[in-house]
């Protein structure tokens, strides 16, 4: 071989490593800006919204109307809203969607997003009969729903879905895989989604909404022997929450209590029996009756 073959050789090679080195980078390129697109949608869920819950009392939860037409003072041109849906936390009042639909109609605001939480209410709103407006049919945005609390599932498991509209502005080709990743972290979990199918499938439509009637009657069981007993104890309607008045941290830690303020709460799901019951409030009696209990 004489020096111009072996010199044309070392040139080709040279190229392609260079054609090579290109491609890697713009691989590197494209995940880069898959990546920042990522980053600036997690930036932009970051941001402050205007949260119903800041507005409400906790006791009653009613929605501080004064208060919420003076956000639209700020001239945004777009407002956003977090409303959780069934969650004024702890003592989760279902929010009335077409009230606040109402006022931001009034206000003539251009654009808005509302998203419902209806991280623990969803389950169990979406197998009542005669439940409030919660969903897309209420003209919300995106809503999300876990479905391991009513089927007390191994592991955390959930769905979240929003206006197609809304889940292609994050969705990006993956050659790949061969689908569009629809998702903000890039992955998800394929054991999750596959726990909540065999929950749906095992009940089925008529055992879940014996299940949901259950545990709301439960609840409604809980308040009644509460009260009995002389306790301000109440629930929301549609609700499988039992709040009531604080009682010692003892007690708290004895039952795994949700204490907030001077109220706490219970969730009467599928581990919650009348026998269970029964249990608490002989406990939460005896408990208030003593110097450390008594408010």
């Amino acid at each position: 071989m004489d020096i111009d073959e072996h010199l044309s050789i070392m040139d080709y090679e040279f190229e392609r490593e260079e054609a090579e080195i290109e491609d890697i980078k713009m691989q590197d390129a494209e995940q880069a800006i898959e990546l920042e697109v990522k980053q600036s949608v997690e930036e932009d869920l970051q941001r402050p919204m205007h949260s119903l819950d800041e507005q409400m009392d906790i006791i009653n939860t009613k929605l501080d109307i004064t208060n919420f037409r003076k956000w639209q003072q700020q001239d945004e041109a777009i407002v956003k809203i977090m409303t959780k849906v069934a969650s004024s936390h702890p003592t989760d009042k279902i929010h009335d969607l077409y009230k606040i639909q109402a006022i931001l109609t009034d206000r003539a605001i251009p654009q808005s997003y509302i998203h419902a939480d209806a991280a623990l209410h969803g389950f169990g709103l979406a197998f009542m009969d005669n439940a409030p407006s919660w969903n897309f049919a209420a003209g919300i945005d995106s809503l999300s729903i876990s479905g391991h609390k009513w089927l007390g599932s191994p592991v955390p498991c959930g769905i979240a879905m929003a206006r197609r509209r809304h889940v292609e502005r994050i969705a990006r080709a993956v050659e790949y895989v061969g689908v569009n990743d629809t998702t903000i972290t890039g992955s998800r979990s394929p054991l999750a989604p596959l726990i909540l199918w065999y929950g749906l499938r095992k009940y089925g439509d008529k055992g879940l909404r014996a299940m949901v009637a259950t545990c709301i009657n439960v609840a409604q069981y809980a308040v009644e022997q509460l009260q009995e007993r002389g306790f301000n104890a109440w629930r929301n309607p549609h609700s499988p929450i039992v709040v009531f008045p604080r009682p010692s941290d003892q007690l708290i830690r004895q039952w795994s209590l949700a204490p907030s303020g001077d109220i706490a709460h219970i969730v009467c799901l599928g581990h919650a029996t009348q026998d269970k019951i029964d249990r608490f409030v002989s406990d939460y009696y005896a408990d208030r009756r003593s110097p450390s209990g008594s408010a």
